[in-house]
């Protein structure tokens, strides 16, 4: 696993594979898919 493909919740701290949306320290949890896009420089995510 790469490190730039890691997202890191800031509240749990619990890490996610960007691009699977598998969670590193469990298998009971996964990321939910989201359109998200890039403006101006920032991620915008479609919720």
């Amino acid at each position: 696993m790469e490190e730039d493909r890691v997202l890191r919740c800031p509240c749990y701290t619990w890490e996610f594979d960007a691009l699977t949306g598998d969670c590193l320290h469990t298998d009971r949890h996964r990321l939910i898919e989201h359109e998200a896009r890039v403006e101006d420089g920032e991620i915008v995510v479609v919720l």
